[in-house]
């Protein structure tokens, strides 16, 4: 349903009670959803009482709607209930065929939502609701009202997307991210979307193991032969391919000392090809954040990439320093390339652990590096 309202000026959102007289805060721009609390709700009852009016007086029921954009001009107020059609832009974690069913485990990412055969213009403000199965959440943008440029809406709207598809991810506190990286975890891209999810509950009820025992179960060596296949299209990984494959034969022969012994160097070096900084010889934290940096302007690269998470992993597990004197010795480029690791370290897990990462960089290599490094 379509229709247009008047409205007056809106300035913003009240982010509190005031009485007359008192100074208050007003929010221009923002996402809610139900973890705001009342301020989530609140600003559904003013958007209804103020734009969906006609659509309930119609005989319109709030829980039949999917979505609804409401684009203020001036005056004036277009509203779109249950249309105009989105189209969401995705990163595949398989191959996928035209007219082929799409389930959330098969999306790596979300990078961006178009309404189809509409067009925003920038001096517009915007309010879009959203829901993703029981998952809700609306977006709001009023600073054109005041001057503001509206900016990429539908890169931006692709953000809020990713965060309400992956809201188990993004909802992982700071410092659980902490003990996860310790065992060698992150939300790799063939893990999101199910299966990483679950992660933080096996670990915080001390059961990780369960959970490895599943993931090592689900991806096989044949998987694993299937992204360094995929990676043979990307000129920065060439040199790291024969390596890879390599790896993966003692990976399926269970000499998990030599599949780690030949992969894991391949990481730093994958990382140096990477690098389109300046420095000839650039430190494990530029290396780092030259990734973060590249991945953040890459506009067709979806949040749930992560990359500044991944430049703190990287740091803290495979980076990780070590202290012989004190036998704290654990798995790491640096106790590798020294030649003090412990033999018990050099275990299926780690080996996985090893293309996933590789994988990760692979597919971050796929979405933001055109040239060649320098």
């Amino acid at each position: 349903m379509k229709y247009e309202v008047d409205v007056n000026h809106p300035i913003g959102i009240a982010a509190h009670a005031a009485a007359r007289g008192q100074k208050i805060e007003v929010v221009l721009r923002g996402f809610l959803t139900p973890d705001n609390g009342k301020f989530y709700y609140d600003m559904l009852e003013s958007t209804q009482g103020m734009f969906l009016g006609p659509y309930i007086q119609a005989g319109g029921i709030p829980a039949t709607i999917s979505h609804f954009l409401v684009v203020i001009e001036a005056q004036k107020a277009q509203v779109f209930v249950n249309e105009p059609p989105l189209l969401v832009k995705m990163v595949g974690r398989r191959t996928i065929k035209a007219g082929e069913r799409i389930f959330q485990k098969d999306v790596g990412g979300i990078s961006a939502v178009k309404f189809v055969d509409l067009a925003i213009a920038s001096t517009s403000a915007v309010i879009f609701y959203f829901s993703i199965g029981w998952h809700h959440g609306i977006f709001f943008d009023l600073k054109p009202l005041h001057g503001g440029s509206l900016g990429d809406i539908e890169r931006v709207l692709g953000e809020y997307y990713d965060r309400l598809w992956f809201s188990d991810l993004y909802s992982i506190s700071n410092e659980l991210w902490s003990s996860i990286f310790d065992t060698g975890w992150f939300p790799f891209m063939k893990l999101i979307g199910g299966t990483f999810e679950t992660l933080p509950d096996f670990l915080q009820r001390d059961i990780l193991p369960a959970w490895e025992e599943g993931v090592l179960t689900e991806f096989k060596e044949d998987r694993i032969r299937d992204w360094i296949d995929s990676w043979t299209s990307i000129d920065l990984l060439r040199e790291h391919i024969v390596f890879a494959k390599t790896a993966v034969e003692r990976y399926a022969a269970g000499d998990f000392v030599s599949a780690i012994s030949i992969l894991w160097p391949r990481i730093e070096g994958t990382l140096r090809h990477l690098y389109l900084g300046p420095e000839i010889r650039p430190g494990q934290k530029k290396l780092l954040a030259n990734v973060r940096e590249i991945m953040e302007k890459t506009e067709v690269a979806p949040n749930s990439y992560l990359p500044g998470l991944l430049e703190r992993y990287l740091i803290s597990f495979y980076f990780r320093d070590f202290n012989l004197r004190e036998d704290r010795v654990e798995l790491g480029r640096h106790a590798l390339a020294h030649g003090v690791t412990k033999a018990e370290d050099y275990d299926q897990r780690r080996a996985l652990q090893g293309f996933f990462i590789l994988d990760q960089l692979a597919c971050y290599a796929m979405m933001g590096w055109a040239g060649e490094p320098k």
